[in-house]
């Protein structure tokens, strides 16, 4: 398979789950972060891909995947539609890999479904006192709801840049600053495109994986687990509080040195025996995907920017189709402006038609 990956859904209780499939061999559940997708995992083909099959869903409410029917209200609630999804590609056991919300699903699949679980694979896990969670999440989600002004693209495009640099991301202090390296540009704007299509709801699965944040979920998986402790990682502090904890024997740290390498080589080493003793994916029978929707979508007649990374950009192409909309429909004979059209929603979609580079 090509390091294009095969995408595909699943048709599970009120909606889809999106996929992206990559690689052959035994089956590897891969779980992403908030608030991004699946297509995240695309750095990790060169890697895993001749050793497993890659199997990255979009979190419900993620990426393409329907949000779940019921609003959850703890991240086991997930967990029902991941089955359903493994049940619709036809697996019965596979191993799994999660990073941060990621790792928090996999928790709670391994402890709700552990004969579906061959092996668990964290990275990014974490153990908060309620003190540090109360202290964390204040300020951590902002409001993204669109505005007409445009605003809350400045501060969702922040967010997504802070991320991979700083946690608490909105932290100002050096203590909190893991990595100087200003991210690539192209990252934040996939990372940015990820979160406008979680919608304004984006903090939903992201509230449920900081509440999961405890040793003592944990401690509840009996599945065989690595727990990855990455020096150059962004959340390494609050992994070693966790692996502080009397964990059980089934769950080990996996240390990985510093720098990229070093981190996909443990990730490599773990996946390989975490689903060596499985039987190769067989995903000849899943329906491919095809976001017809997106496809038939009118892309308005606009520029559209390159990325700066102040976020400058977005609320110039953000101006350029207000202006679109307030003339749209106006009358060639007239010279008066129409309001009755400008509604941010509707300019949030325009938006993403424009940016989504799909």
């Amino acid at each position: 398979m090509s390091d294009r990956p095969a995408r595909f859904a699943v048709a599970v209780d009120g909606g889809i789950v999106h996929a992206r499939a990559w690689g052959s061999g035994p089956p590897l559940l891969m779980l992403h972060p908030s608030p991004l997708s699946s297509a995240i995992f695309a750095g990790f083909v060169p890697v895993l891909s001749p050793h497993v099959t890659m199997i990255a869903l979009d979190t419900p409410g993620y990426g393409q995947s329907s949000p779940l029917t019921s609003p959850p209200e703890l991240l086991a609630d997930y967990v029902p539609t991941v089955l359903a999804f493994l049940d619709g590609i036809g697996l019965d056991r596979v191993a799994v890999y999660g990073s941060a919300t990621g790792a928090q699903l996999g928790i709670e699949l391994a402890r709700l479904a552990p004969d579906r679980v061959a092996g668990l694979i964290l990275e990014n896990a974490a153990h908060f006192s309620d003190a540090d969670r109360e202290r964390l999440l204040k300020g951590y989600f902002p409001d993204l709801t669109p505005v007409l002004d445009g605003t809350h693209l400045l501060r969702g495009w922040t967010m997504m840049r802070e991320t991979s640099q700083v946690f608490p991301w909105y932290s100002g202090r050096e203590a909190d600053r893991i990595n100087r390296v200003p991210p690539p540009l192209a990252m934040v704007h996939a990372g940015f495109l990820d979160l406008l299509r979680a919608g304004p709801d984006y903090a939903v699965a992201y509230r449920a994986a900081f509440a999961n944040e405890r040793a003592e979920q944990l401690a509840k998986v009996t599945v065989p687990t690595k727990v990855i402790r990455w020096e150059s990682g962004l959340l390494t502090r609050w992994t070693e509080v966790l692996l502080d904890h009397d964990l059980p024997a089934n769950i080990k740290a996996a240390d990985a040195g510093p720098g990229l390498p070093a981190r996909m080589d443990c990730i490599r080493t773990l996946a390989v025996d975490a689903a060596g003793s499985l039987p190769a994916a067989d995903l000849s029978g899943v329906v491919a995907y095809s976001d017809r929707a997106s496809d038939a979508a009118e892309v308005p007649d606009v520029e559209s920017l390159p990325p700066v990374r102040s976020g400058a950009h977005l609320l110039e192409l953000w101006q350029q189709l207000r202006d679109r909309r307030w003339w749209r429909d106006v009358d060639a004979a007239e010279t008066e402006p129409l309001t009755a059209d400008l509604d941010a929603n509707a300019l949030q979609r325009d938006l993403l038609a424009v940016l989504d580079v799909r």
